[in-house]
């Protein structure tokens, strides 16, 4: 399927793929490579794999056969995977191939127990783990294999091959490493399979592999060549081998040593992978660059002493980021929810053929009448008491493929900056939360008598300091709360607030009045302030304008345009007499927008503000995005670079204070 990923589970979107590492076994026998010891080392077949001759096993890794099979270790793969998903992991490339013991069934196994997405490999390893009959087998029959095991299944299971490798390489090349090369070409032509090469031993392997590759057919874009911290030494060399277009793998990370059993090399230690790295990232490539540990033996599992799975994320990305490598941990964001908030202030009274609000209970059989009227039940509008099932959505929204939250809960609608910090920490989920004043309707009893100066200095002091007398800061000022027409206090409010953004840099999202008129105001206020309107949200848009061409005239005054009711799929609300889109004719007037030019303004979110909205109520959740919007995006012609811009890039360049 085109645009998605073979995983052992079946396909799944890019966008949950998460952290991966692309180069591991799990499940592999490498004792075809097992290699002589010193001669000052004990015969590997006396000693046993135990703590006392661990030393032994470290230096002369591929002596002991015991150490280079890997079957037999599911319950420690198990372990150290659901610790490497802990750790912020979600997905793992398996490169075991044909003549190293592959077995899909025991991947499936391990990534079902774990929630790690494995996708695993087709194809062929070096000569030496050829079938017996390679020399006869023709590259038609080799491309039958490989798009068998892509298709429809591999080792006789249900279970298909994402990749097509690790294709093994010698240096120099065998007749049949040669034809296997051309046999994944072929298959990769016919298929869209990505590829990742093992190259031989010699700076100048991956250059021919790649000019076979390209001869064939292949895709030279969708191919990872492996193994470049043992293959190239000199920046120089790798740099000139970027320019060929594939993506370049550093996968040794973990092995410390300069010296191996297999190569003859000064094997560079993790700091060296990274300052070479780094100079690669300077000059261009950093969209060509992946890393992975490559865990082909025990004693490099955590269990038997070693790094394990998480040593990159644990270890590595931290020695990055000190070495002045940046790093987007942003991902998908959500620029508009509330996680903990109470909106009682806006209690509406239903219909009169409703039955009263305070005789019903929120329980299932009132569900119909509480999805009529939500603002007409009080337990409806407070969020406060739902912090179990909110950090059970943000798991969810996490899990598929989420990893950032606006919260724009500000004062007046109990803000609670403490339990938004400990809803992140037991999600992973990023959480923004906002400074600032909503609608007058909220505004403290004093207001009037407030300064703007005052106001500045609540608004720079939870953003600087920590909001409601906890060290927790303020990520954005907003959502300012605008009434339609603007009340006095409202506009100085305004006033303040771009008062404090010319301050501290802080971004800003605004809640307008709801009429077309009222996000042009704001914007003229908020600039006429000293206000950095390239740094502003204008939230419900979809409840604010109905036609393209007016839409596009706001889009003109440079701010962000936010879509925030998606999973609000009805016609009438509340709070507004107005014919409110759903989310076919959200998607519609984005489009619209982005074939005008404005790809790089354009937000979405649910503003999720009541119970029955979670999934728990039987409402979308925090996930609807991910799961249902991206999709029809997608069917709607939105292109991947459009959704990326809108659910990543844009809010990152938002967020980060000026």
């Amino acid at each position: 399927m085109k645009g998605k990923i073979q995983t052992v589970c079946g396909w799944i979107d890019p966008g949950i793929l998460g952290k991966t590492l692309t180069h591991e076994h799990l499940v592999a026998d490498f004792s075809c490579f097992r290699a002589k010891p010193s001669q000052h080392a004990p015969r590997p077949d006396t000693l046993s794999f135990s703590m006392e001759n661990l030393g032994f096993i470290r230096q002369y890794p591929y002596s002991f056969s015991e150490n280079l099979n890997l079957h037999g270790e599911e319950n420690h793969m198990v372990e150290e995977l659901k610790f490497y998903r802990q750790n912020g992991g979600s997905s793992i490339v398996e490169c075991t191939t044909l003549g190293l013991s592959r077995d899909v069934g025991k991947l499936k196994q391990i990534s079902m127990e774990t929630g790690v997405n494995v996708i695993c490999g087709a194809g062929y390893y070096t000569a030496n783990t050829h079938p017996s009959n390679m020399d006869s087998l023709t590259q038609e029959q080799l491309v039958s294999t490989l798009v068998r095991d892509i298709t429809q299944g591999a080792d006789g299971t249900d279970v298909r091959c994402g990749v097509i490798g690790e294709i093994g390489c010698s240096w120099p090349l065998t007749d049949n490493e040669r034809k296997v090369l051309q046999a994944t070409a072929a298959a990769q032509s016919e298929t869209g399979c990505p590829v990742i090469i093992h190259p031989g031993g010699h700076k100048d392997a991956p250059c021919e592999i790649v000019r076979i590759l390209q001869e064939a057919g292949g895709d030279i874009s969708a191919t990872v060549m492996s193994h470049i911290d043992r293959t190239f030494f000199e920046p120089e060399d790798v740099l000139e081998f970027a320019s060929l277009g594939c993506y370049l793998e550093w996968d040794f990370f973990g092995l410390e040593v300069s010296h191996t059993q297999w190569q003859d090399i000064d094997m560079p230690n993790d700091a060296m992978r990274i300052r070479m790295i780094r100079q690669v990232l300077e000059e261009g490539h950093a969209d060509r660059v992946v890393i992975s540990h490559d865990v082909d033996t025990k004693h490099r599992l955590m269990h038997y002493g070693g790094h394990g799975y998480s040593h990159i994320l644990l270890n590595v990305v931290p020695k990055m980021r000190n070495r002045g490598i940046s790093e987007d941990i942003l991902g998908k964001t959500l620029t508009h929810e509330h996680l903990v908030a109470d909106f009682s202030c806006f209690r509406a009274k239903p219909s009169q053929h409703a039955p009263h609000p305070d005789t019903l209970s929120f329980s299932m059989e009132n569900l119909g009448f509480i999805r009529q009227y939500p603002y007409s039940f009080l337990e409806n509008l407070n969020l406060h008491g739902e912090e179990n099932h909110m950090v059970e959505e943000l798991k969810f929204f996490r899990q598929n493929g989420g990893s950032s939250i606006v919260e724009c809960t500000t004062l007046g609608l109990s803000r609670d900056v403490g339990k938004l910090k400990q809803i992140s920490m037991e999600t992973g989920v990023n959480v923004i939360c906002g400074a600032g004043y909503y609608t007058a309707n909220t505004h403290p009893s004093n207001m009037d008598s407030l300064t703007q100066e005052q106001l500045v200095s609540t608004l720079v002091r939870d953003i600087t300091q920590g909001a409601d007398g906890t060290d927790v800061r303020c990520g954005v000022i907003g959502e300012i709360g605008c009434s339609w027409p603007l009340t006095d206090n409202e506009r100085k409010v305004l006033q303040a607030t771009a008062a404090a953004q010319s301050e501290t840099g802080c971004p800003v999202i605004i809640h307008p009045g709801g009429h077309k008129d009222a996000p042009c105001e704001i914007v003229r206020i908020l600039q006429e302030a000293g206000g950095d309107i390239s740094a502003t949200v204008m939230s419900h848009i979809d409840s604010t304008f109905f036609e393209p061409e007016d839409v596009l005239e706001f889009a003109s005054l440079g701010c962000y345009l936010e879509w925030d009711f998606f999973g609000l799929e009805v016609s009438h609300t509340q709070w507004q007499d107005i014919d409110m889109p759903n989310d076919a004719m959200r998607i519609r007037m984005i489009r619209q927008v982005l074939e005008e030019g404005h790809a790089d303004r354009v937000v979405i979110s649910h503003d999720v503000d009541t119970k029955h909205r979670l999934m728990h109520y039987g409402g979308h959740g925090y996930s609807h995005i991910l799961l249902n919007v991206v999709p029809k995006m997608r069917n709607r012609g939105i292109s991947e670079e459009d959704i990326n811009k809108i659910l990543i890039e844009n809010p990152k360049r938002w967020l980060v204070f000026k």
